[in-house]
């Protein structure tokens, strides 16, 4: 009971923390958007301010010609095109500025796009997708926020709810990473894929982001680590004081099959993970099954610190057993797994640290 109530009043602070306070808004506004466009001003004339009507066209022309803009005050409907971010460009939601997706048929799309650009900042941006109302039942890569191949990317307390594949995904294309990427608070909710998704990032913190209630498509997990190449990088990933929540499949999972034959190293920290009532509340699922495909060694670093996690409804940690690996499973977490948190029943039932693991 105990460690319920210290979870429940975690959560909450958590929460209250993560709504968006009028003072911090108004210093970042006075501070960082003095001489900003207000996107309201490319609307057409006797706009609506009640979300009913798709200004995506309006507001892009805005972005296109105005580096530092705030978007308008209300919410503005937005069709499968999205709006597409500049190089050097800074975007800041108002408390009632708010994104909502026009439901559309197709497996793929962004609602705000990061693609190959680089001095990004974006401040509470609140954005809706299409999964209850979506058009079709294909696809996967419906996302919230998408960032790709982009560099120093800065995103302050994102507000992103229902999104068809992931709420914010950080990818590879032609080649090129994600570099310096920030996510500093914010709630992810209602994702059918996952809430946040990295497949090929260097240099990234992800911190104080609270992620629940995704489902609707596998893995379904609050947050998934998972390269889609060898040829991908997964250097110097931190996740701090992470909070998951009721997510069908995983709070977080690391899954990297696909890094098999990789001549790079990947590098993982967590520290602060704090799960509840999410099926798994941590995954590792290096090369689940012995599949000729994962035969390459994959080697790497996970250190984990502080990871609590309970009413799990499958188990708080579960590693998939698999081909052997070159991977070091660092910090207090072997420690956790022993300790009166996991019973040893729950230990015995539940985990198996097989060879893919050097626990030091």
């Amino acid at each position: 009971m105990r460690y319920i109530l210290i979870l429940f009043f975690t959560v909450w602070s958590f929460i209250l923390k993560s709504q968006i306070r009028l003072d911090d808004f108004e210093i970042i506004k006075k501070n960082e958007f003095g001489q900003a466009i207000d996107l309201s001003s490319y609307l057409p004339k006797g706009y609506s301010i009640s979300g009913d009507k798709d200004y995506t066209k309006y507001l892009q022309k805005g972005l296109d010609e105005n580096l530092i803009v705030c978007m308008p005050n209300f919410p503005i409907l937005v069709n499968s095109n999205g709006l597409k971010l500049r190089s050097n460009q800074k975007v800041l939601f108002q408390p009632n500025s708010k994104l909502v997706l026009i439901g559309n048929n197709l497996e793929r799309y962004s609602i705000l796009e990061i693609l190959n650009v680089s001095n990004v900042k974006v401040y509470f941006p609140k954005i809706q997708g299409d999964k209850h109302y979506h058009l079709s039942s294909s696809g996967q890569w419906g996302m919230g926020i998408s960032i790709i191949k982009s560099s120093n990317i800065y995103i302050q307390e994102p507000y992103i709810e229902s999104c068809w594949g992931d709420g914010i995904y950080l990818g590879n294309k032609d080649g090129k990473n994600v570099e310096n990427v920030t996510i500093l608070g914010g709630v992810i909710s209602d994702s059918r894929r996952n809430g946040i998704s990295i497949t090929s990032a260097n240099n990234v913190l992800i911190k104080n982001v609270y992620i629940k209630n995704t489902g609707g498509h596998s893995p379904e997990a609050g947050l998934d680590i998972e390269p889609n190449s060898s040829n991908y990088l997964l250097k110097n990933i931190n996740l701090v004081n992470i909070n998951t929540e009721n997510n069908k499949g995983y709070g977080v999972v690391i899954s990297t099959g696909l890094y098999s034959g990789s001549r790079n190293r990947f590098s993982i920290n967590i520290d602060g993970l704090k799960d509840i009532r999410s099926d798994i509340g941590l995954a590792f699922i290096l090369t689940k099954g012995n599949f000729s495909r994962y035969r390459e060694n994959i080697s790497g670093t996970i250190t984990i610190n502080n990871f609590y996690s309970a009413n799990n409804r499958k188990a708080k940690f579960r590693n998939f057993s698999g081909q052997s690996h070159s991977v070091d499973l660092r910090g207090d977490f072997y420690k956790t797994l022993q300790s009166v948190d996991f019973p040893k029943e729950m230990l015995m039932n539940n985990i198996k640290i097989n060879k893919s693991f050097i626990v030091k």
